[in-house]
């Protein structure tokens, strides 16, 4: 009887272990972030993260009921770090890749993505599709889609790095010919000291492949979890306060 017992509180436990497991049941969501990436995720001059996607991460938790801990960590990072468990969403902007869909499950989008090629500002006018990157030295962050759609296209030498600053100043050296990157965080480092009046956007492309879409990854297991980011992504939409955050961070 005892033995018997003592298997009924393990089966017990067992179930109410994989009953809690959603991310859904936390009261505190792990979110990580690559914080390079303006105006969707970076620090500001006191250090505090800050942008686009903090704040909608940061709205999700306030619908939600749950409190946000942020985890700043490589891009490369993210994805193993959520299919360990370190993480509950990544809270970064991710295309929605079949190649990405085959390791996660994504939320509803949010946004609609396109791609920039930027160079010298001397070499702006050769530079005008993929095709007259043939040959070239471009820099790419790695992991990141724009990476993948240069190797795809064959003939480009793929340099990546981590940070997009090291991307852009690669090509202010005259160690690439050319970044690639979100059009959006490109027109935000064409601002900055490093690279004003020296790089400018040579032409943007849509991104092929994929539903130029972009999704908070989570992991495929939790659907529970899924449901709760997809209705507060919802209501955040409904309200008006999706536009808003996008107003506010020039992305319109």
């Amino acid at each position: 009887m005892k033995k018997l017992f003592s298997l009924l509180a393990v089966a017990l436990f067992a179930a109410s272990t994989a009953f809690a497991a959603s991310s859904a049941d936390k009261g505190v969501i792990l979110a990580g972030t690559e914080s390079t990436y303006p105006p969707y995720e970076f620090r500001d001059p006191e250090g505090k993260l800050v942008g686009f996607h903090i704040d909608l991460v940061e709205a999700i938790g306030r619908v939600t009921g749950k409190k946000i801990e942020w985890i700043d960590m490589s891009f490369d990072a993210l994805i193993p770090s959520l299919l360990t468990n370190k993480l509950d969403m990544i809270g970064a902007g991710f295309l929605m890749t079949e190649k990405r869909r085959a390791r996660v499950a994504f939320t509803r989008h949010y946004e609609v993505s396109r791609g920039a090629v930027l160079t010298l500002n001397e070499n702006l006018e050769k530079v005008k599709t993929l095709d007259d990157l043939v040959g070239k030295v471009v820099t790419a962050q790695m992991g990141s889609y724009v990476e993948q759609i240069c190797v795809a296209h064959g003939g480009i030498t793929v340099r990546p790095f981590k940070k997009f600053d090291d991307c852009l100043l690669d090509v202010v050296y005259g160690r690439a010919y050319a970044a690639t990157m979100g059009l959006v965080a490109a027109k935000k480092y064409l601002k900055a000291k490093d690279f004003a009046g020296k790089v400018g956007i040579a032409f943007a492309y849509e991104m092929e492949g994929t539903e130029n879409k972009k999704g908070f990854a989570i992991r495929k297991d939790d659907p529970e979890f899924k449901a709760l980011l997809d209705k507060a992504l919802d209501q955040i939409e409904a309200s008006g306060e999706l536009d808003a955050l996008k107003k506010k961070w020039d992305l319109l």
